[in-house]
């Protein structure tokens, strides 16, 4: 039987890379590692305003209203994420403050947590993997704000992955990757993608 498989969904890819490669440190095999849809920060880059009207103007002569449509519908899936986004983030926010006022005594200690780990995070330099890993990854196009933005065609994961990156493309976008009918070409993908590891 092959070894262990990993999977990460999204922000949780660091986590599970580090997990792959003290597997490894154990001696386990890691037979397929995968990240999913996920870009290192830092590794997209917004184009200019006169790139960003050049590529809008290009796309409407190549698709006409259809592109309109496509627009549309992913500005109100992007909107609708991001006001769940900051509807959980300020319900959240003032559940702390509310359960921090009611314990003065634990405010201090609280703002030294959030500190510390916005130190962290500004202060992490991501290790190696020396392992084979499968970026499965949406196309640029089908990202909802890709318009006008660059992005690493390795999501960042080229200059981390020290053995070999397999690129393989997915359909849907980085919000619809998880939805009918994508699910199942995703399933299909990484079964796939399993069994030839395991063999």
């Amino acid at each position: 039987m092959g070894g262990n498989s990993l999977l990460a969904v999204r922000l949780f890819a660091e986590i599970e890379r580090k997990f792959a490669k003290q597997l490894r440190s154990q001696g386990q095999e890691v037979a397929f590692l995968a990240l999913l849809d996920t870009c290192r920060p830092g590794y997209r880059q917004r184009l200019s305003f006169l790139q960003r009207i050049s590529l809008h103007i290009n796309h409407i002569v190549q698709r006409g209203p259809k592109y309109f449509y496509k627009k549309a519908r992913g500005w109100s899936k992007q909107a609708k994420y991001q006001i769940e986004k900051v509807y959980k983030s300020y319900f959240q926010n003032f559940s702390q403050i509310i359960k921090t006022i009611s314990k003065p005594s634990k405010t201090n200690k609280y703002l030294d947590i959030s500190n510390t780990n916005t130190q962290a995070l500004n202060n992490y330099v991501f290790q190696p993997y020396s392992g084979k890993a499968t970026l499965l990854r949406t196309r640029d196009e089908n990202r909802t704000e890709s318009i006008g933005v660059k992005y690493d065609l390795q999501f960042g994961w080229g200059e981390i992955i020290t053995g070999e990156l397999d690129i393989k493309y997915i359909p849907g976008s980085h919000l619809s990757l998880l939805d009918e009918p994508n699910v199942k070409l995703l399933a299909k993908q990484i079964k796939i993608c399993i069994e030839k590891a395991q063999n």
